[in-house]
């Protein structure tokens, strides 16, 4: 998972709950920031989970090249509203 930069953490802090997320990295290549998603771990599964990373995948991409453009915060706002 740490090729494709996104992590899974599968009910290690609650029974049925589980999560998925991706790193936010800025100008620098620093991590500044996590997109994650969370959800019953039913619908987050290793196979359920793969709608989820596509979209979140993106939503970080678009955020970072706000970021880099030197957009201040509102636009990159935008930027995650419109990725949905």
């Amino acid at each position: 998972m740490r090729e494709e930069r996104y992590a899974l953490s599968r009910d290690e802090e609650e029974e049925g709950l589980s999560g998925l997320a991706t790193g936010i990295r800025g100008p620098a290549d620093g991590l500044l920031g996590v997109l994650t998603v969370g959800g019953p771990t039913q619908r987050l599964d290793q196979h359920g989970g793969r709608h989820v990373l596509g979209p979140m995948k993106r939503a970080a991409a678009q955020i970072e090249a706000a970021l880099r453009r030197g957009r201040e915060a509102p636009a990159v706002f935008e930027v995650v509203a419109r990725g949905g």
